[in-house]
C-alpha cells in the first residue's frame, strides 16, 4: 500500500524551529545573553530587546521571565553571587585542607570569579550595583558572605566577636581589593605574569588573610 503524501511520519521529520527552547533552557540562555550584553554595552546601554535579539526570541520573552531590564540585571547579579560562592567553595571544601588552606582557597576563588566575570562583578559590587535588591539577590549575597565568615571563624577559633568582625573585614577588604584591581586592569605588575607564576603570586597575596 502506498503512503499518502502528507502523513504524520513525514511531518515529524521536519526540523524543529531554531528558536525553540525548553522553559529552563530559555531562562539560562537569557542570563548568558544578558552577561554578554552587559559586557558590551554596560548597564547604561542594557536593554531587554538587545538581550532578546542575542538569543533570537521576541522581546516579550525576557519580560515574561524577568519583568523588565532591572529585573533581568537583578537575576544576573543573583546568579553572580551563586557563582561566586561556588568558586569560593571549589577549593575550600576539599578533603584534608586545614582551616587556613580553606580560607586561602576561598579568597583565591573570589579573585578568580572577578577576573572571569568582571562586568558581573561590577554589577554586584561596583557603581552599577543593584540598589533595590530582590529577596533572591539578598539571599545569594548573604550566603556568599556567610561562607567567608565561616572560613574565617575556623581559622580564628574562639576569638571574641569584635575581633572576629575585624578579621572578617580585613580578609574581605584584602581579597576584594585585589579582585577589583585585577579585574579592572590596574594591577600591572601582577598582570604581566602568566600561568603558574601568576597563580602563585595571587595565592601569596591572598595567603596574608590567614595570618594571625
Amino acid at each position: 500500500m502506498s503512503t499518502p503524501p502528507d502523513t504524520a511520519p513525514e511531518k515529524a521529520a521536519r526540523p524543529a524551529k531554531k528558536d525553540a527552547y525548553h522553559h529552563g533552557d530559555l531562562r539560562a540562555a537569557l542570563l548568558r545573553a544578558a552577561a554578554a550584553q552587559l559586557a558590551e554595552a554596560g548597564a547604561s546601554g542594557f536593554s531587554l530587546r538587545a538581550v532578546a535579539r542575542r538569543v533570537g526570541v521576541s522581546h516579550s520573552a525576557p519580560a515574561h521571565h524577568f519583568g523588565d531590564a532591572a529585573g533581568l540585571l537583578d537575576a544576573l547579579a543573583t546568579q553572580g553571587f551563586r557563582d561566586l560562592l561556588a568558586e569560593m567553595q571549589a577549593g575550600a571544601d576539599g578533603p584534608g585542607a586545614d582551616p587556613s588552606d580553606r580560607l586561602i582557597a576561598a579568597g583565591t576563588g573570589y579573585v578568580r570569579f572577578a577576573e572571569r566575570s568582571p562586568e558581573v562583578f561590577r554589577l554586584m559590587f561596583g557603581p552599577d550595583r543593584i540598589r533595590s535588591q530582590s529577596e533572591d539577590l539578598a539571599a545569594a549575597a548573604a550566603a556568599a558572605y556567610r561562607h567567608l565568615v565561616a572560613t574565617q571563624t575556623a581559622v580564628s577559633g574562639d576569638a571574641d566577636p569584635q575581633d572576629l568582625n575585624r578579621r572578617v573585614a580585613a580578609s574581605w577588604s584584602l581579597v576584594h581589593g585585589l579582585a577589583t584591581l585585577l579585574s579592572s586592569g590596574h594591577m600591572l605588575a601582577m598582570q604581566s605574569l602568566t600561568g603558574p607564576a601568576r597563580d602563585a603570586m595571587i595565592r601569596d597575596v591572598v595567603a596574608r588573610i590567614a595570618r594571625p
